[in-house]
């Protein structure tokens, strides 16, 4: 495993994390007229959180499923 393929699967993993973060991890609602912005659930941070590790151990091991 050369160190590249860690520093592109680290980098891959921390782009999702960023993304799923923004578009997943906020709630919008509303509160009479006024739009309120909150964090969402627990239990969408933990599919955060297992969908950035799926991310980084596909990537990871990428080269070895090209190979084969």
């Amino acid at each position: 495993m050369k160190p590249m393929h860690i520093a592109m699967a680290l980098l891959s993993a921390a782009m999702f994390f960023v993304l799923a973060g923004v578009f997943m991890g906020v709630q919008l609602e509303l509160d009479g007229t006024k739009l309120v912005v909150d964090t969402a659930s627990d239990i969408r941070w933990q599919w955060v959180f297992i969908g950035t590790a799926v991310v980084f151990f596909f990537q990871l091991l990428r080269p070895a499923f090209q190979k084969g």
